[in-house]
């Protein structure tokens, strides 16, 4: 885990994972598609979401790597709800 992203995860008081986290992200960061079912609150969202980010500084990275000027590669990330929390 890149330390950047540990230092903003710690920054968020994120200090250790929960259950979810670690059954989740072994799974997750291997490729995998994984069920997770936990209460709400529980972490489920960063579980998927930080392999995309982790993904996209990798990508960032291998275009500084070949050389590429900033601002020449566009990356997006949405992340959509798929249900509406009432």
């Amino acid at each position: 885990m890149p330390a950047a992203v540990l230092r903003v995860l710690e920054g968020k008081s994120i200090k250790k994972p929960t259950p979810i986290q670690i059954q989740g992200l072994p799974v997750a960061l291997s490729g995998r598609d994984m069920i997770g079912i936990a209460f709400t609150g529980s972490g489920k969202t960063l579980v998927f979401s930080l392999p995309m980010v982790l993904i996209s500084l990798q990508v960032c990275s291998t275009c500084k790597t070949r050389g590429e000027a900033v601002g020449t590669t566009n990356m997006d990330l949405g992340v959509t709800p798929t249900i509406v929390l009432c």
